[in-house]
């Protein structure tokens, strides 16, 4: 909130990482305003500065926040807990940048030490952030890879009893069942009740569109 502070860096024209720590949207936005206009490349930080920060005062909520608050503007997450896993869990909420403390070895003594991360945990963090970040952008559809378990998987509508040429269809004449490889999927169950079949049918038998008159 040191406005004076955030003009005099961006008359330098250079990319700016803001932390946004112990600041609410609306005590942000003045700054954010200031860089807006300067027109330098910044992102913003969610932050909790207490070092470790104790998940019961943690804002992973904050990352939302402030992609909300500024749209297009990149979001990070300044973390100072214990352990990788706050980190992680803000690169599902769309994190696109991680900032953490570190020591060589967990042995040196020092304030921030409990909550800096070792080569092993950087390395984790670095792995385990990009997967998420990749499956957090996945669209909600089939995937190509998954076209065999899902002939296999999903049900097909079937005839749950002999039925007969012109008998009109009642819920409790059929039922969906494996595999997927019929005609009619079993999310379309609904749209089978009440039409008439053209033909015999046994039980346990595919049914078709072309089945019904």
């Amino acid at each position: 909130d040191n406005l004076p502070l955030i003009r005099h860096i961006a008359r330098f024209g250079k990319p700016v990482i803001m932390s946004t720590g112990m600041q609410s949207i609306e005590t942000i936005k003045a700054s954010v305003d200031i860089l807006v206009e300067s027109g330098v490349e910044f992102a913003l930080l969610e932050c909790t500065n207490l070092y470790p920060s104790p998940p019961e005062i943690v804002s992973l909520q904050g990352v939302s926040e402030l992609r909300a608050a500024f749209p297009g503007v990149p979001v990070g997450f300044s973390d100072h807990s214990i352990g990788p896993e706050m980190a992680l869990a803000s690169v599902a909420l769309g994190a696109c940048i991680l900032e953490r403390h570190y020591t060589d070895s967990r042995y040196r003594a020092g304030p921030d030490i409990i909550n800096s991360m070792d080569p092993s945990e950087l390395r984790h963090i670095i792995d385990r952030s990009r997967e998420i970040w990749i499956a957090a952008n996945n669209p909600k559809q089939r995937a190509e890879a998954e076209e065999a378990v899902y002939k296999f998987a999903r049900a097909s509508v079937v005839a749950d009893k002999d039925l007969s040429a012109g008998h009109v269809i009642t819920e409790a004449d059929i039922w969906a069942r494996r595999p997927g490889s019929g005609e009619i999927a079993g999310y379309e169950f609904d749209k089978v009740v009440g039409k008439q079949i053209n033909r015999d049918i046994t039980r346990n038998t595919q049914l078709k569109w072309s089945d019904f008159k």
